[in-house]
């Protein structure tokens, strides 16, 4: 397959994880596509649902990520459905199979993720599910029409390279989710879905540890050029 087809940031492959992550921190309950999308959207900001860290920076027009993760959070329950991970429909809802926890302990990243999802969980439990997820929809309206911000002057580049860390975390766990999704494939026999497909899952391994490398260099490029500023590497 093509290497410009392998999308490894908010891929297929990554949002499957991260749904199903989701879906297991509720089992066994159902979640409807809808809800399912307001846990995968607060799974990043966890400071927002009152757990001690975040994924992601919670800046002001953050809720408009809700509306660009619709169709993202479709393709992954379309793709999880065809690896025999969950089960259901828009009608009834969604929920994963009992022996789908298949992506904890891949990453940090992932697991915390996970840890995030299943407070929510814990929370819908004591405030029960509508109220849970009505207010929980609020708060995301309530973001929705918050201006674009410009990206923060960081002179120093720690921003960048806490982004870059948390960007090779996200390829280990992605080089392992395909990995365990490719030996998932022919038992189940559910390489009908092209992001199933053996060497599709092996390409995805590949970009996966050929991004990682490429953060690590420029973390180190960034460390060089903070350690002499205004020098330039005559070899790069």
């Amino acid at each position: 397959m093509a290497s410009q087809e392998i999308k490894l940031y908010n891929g297929v492959l990554e949002n499957a994880a991260r749904v199903l992550l989701c879906l297991d921190a509720f089992h066994p309950r159902r979640l409807s596509l809808e809800q399912t999308r307001i846990v995968d959207y607060f799974a990043a900001y966890g400071e927002d649902v009152g757990f001690e860290t975040s994924l992601q920076e919670r800046v002001a027009w953050r809720g408009q990520v809700f509306a660009i993760r619709k169709t993202l959070v479709s393709e992954a329950l379309e793709f999880l459905l065809a690896a025999g991970q969950i089960e259901g429909n828009d009608e009834k809802g969604y929920r994963s199979v009992e022996e789908s926890c298949m992506s904890i302990g891949i990453s940090q990243y992932l697991d915390e993720l996970f840890n995030v999802c299943c407070h929510m969980s814990e929370e819908a439990e004591k405030l029960g599910m509508n109220a849970f997820f009505n207010d929980r929809k609020a708060d995301i309206e309530s973001r929705i029409d918050v201006a674009l911000e410009g990206p923060p002057d960081d002179p120093g580049f720690h921003r960048y390279e806490r982004r870059l860390r948390k960007d090779i975390d996200r390829m280990e766990g992605l080089e392992t989710t395909a990995y365990l999704f490719k030996r998932l494939a022919p038992e189940k026999h559910v390489s009908r879905h092209p992001g199933l497909a053996a060497d599709w899952l092996a390409a995805v391994q590949s970009a996966a540890d050929a991004e990682a490398t490429k953060c690590s260099w420029t973390i180190s490029q960034l460390r060089t050029m903070r350690s002499h500023p205004g020098e330039e590497d005559v070899n790069s």
